[in-house]
């Protein structure tokens, strides 16, 4: 079955799969909306959260409300936080010292990569991203604080979802193309784009046109360039863009397809669970955010201590969670040699 990360129903189904396998049941309170796992005279409580929109900001919260619009999964705990995972930059500095590859950043316009992005420290859900820029035009954008250009990477987005070291499962995002006709302009076609995948305002079509229009320049085109019969101009590059169709999104299993990366999902993995403080370290969900190139070269970006969970990080998860597996033994007593890649 192909889950849906927001799809409360994916949720519960593969809740219950994964406690069957474990020889245990699997209850959802009514009111709280919490899980409730047991086996045996053994019993956990799982705390659920919603992915909820207000005045038009997105945010994770502990009950659903009427802002409420989705939900965003169980998790053995309530929240845990830590500076890796809360400042891009720490996170990519780490990541570049242990060799893993991250796109080149600076705090300097004269140092700037081009094309580049500017992007904020300490912002979540996409927010905070300008640009991309070619080197000309970084001198215009000065940085504000708690920012910092990037390069500009051009590929499929990934979100991959780890459970301390292992890496379980990787959601891929094609960029989200438009295709011209010879007769519509890059506005028109964009706003059909958005007719396709998602039900808005006239207004809010606009806005989300405008977030393209640097992108738009890179290729040397603006919102009423009439785009050639045939030719392709991508619409947006952030993650979970609202130009994405349903035929642009791929799941990942990485118990069924383990090569996906050829391996370096897995070998960062042991190293971005050394980010994690010790004493809250074990059994700890997060993700990475990452881009992917035409040919296959991975490059991360930034760690999320608080996301949505998966339906497909439950069965280990779980394992980790009931006595006397072997996942739980080696998540709660970590060996030595995961303390670092180099």
């Amino acid at each position: 079955m192909r889950f849906v990360r927001n799809n409360f129903l994916h949720h519960v189904l593969a809740m219950r799969a994964a406690m069957q396998a474990l020889g245990g049941e699997f209850l959802v309170t009514g009111d709280s909306v919490r899980a409730l796992v047991r086996r045996g005279a053994v019993h956990w409580a799982l705390h659920p959260q919603f992915h909820a929109e207000a005045d038009g900001v997105a945010q994770y919260r502990a009950a659903p409300d009427e802002q409420t619009v989705a939900f965003a999964g169980w998790l053995p705990y309530r929240n845990k936080r830590w500076p890796a995972a809360s400042d891009k930059l720490l996170f990519k500095a780490e990541v570049h010292k242990a060799g893993l590859p991250t796109p080149r950043w600076s705090q300097e316009a004269g140092d700037a990569p081009s094309p580049c992005l500017v992007k904020s420290t300490a912002s979540s859900f996409g927010r905070g991203i300008g640009g991309p820029w070619a080197f000309a035009s970084v001198a215009e954008q000065p940085l504000q604080p708690g920012q910092f250009y990037e390069k500009f990477v051009r590929g499929e987005s990934l979100k991959i979802w780890y459970l301390n070291t292992q890496a379980v499962a990787v959601e891929r995002e094609a960029t989200p193309t438009i295709v011209g006709d010879g007769r519509s302009t890059l506005g028109q076609l964009m706003a059909e784009r958005l007719g396709l995948s998602v039900r808005i305002a006239a207004d809010e079509c606009t806005a989300m046109t405008q977030r393209s229009l640097e992108l738009f320049a890179l290729a040397g085109r603006t919102i009423d360039t009439v785009l050639p019969e045939g030719e392709r101009q991508a619409a947006d590059f952030r993650y979970g863009s609202p130009f994405l169709l349903g035929r642009d999104y791929k799941l990942v299993s990485l118990a069924r397809e383990p090569w996906f990366g050829d391996g370096l999902l897995q070998q960062a993995g042991h190293f971005f669970d050394t980010l994690i403080p010790a004493p809250i370290r074990p059994l700890t969900v997060y993700t990475v955010d990452a881009v992917r190139e035409q040919d296959g070269r991975i490059w991360f970006l930034e760690m999320n201590s608080n996301p949505a969970v998966h339906p497909l990080v439950y069965g280990p998860m779980l394992a980790a969670m009931v006595p006397g597996t072997e996942s739980q033994a080696r998540l709660l007593n970590p060996q030595p040699q995961h303390e670092s890649i180099n």
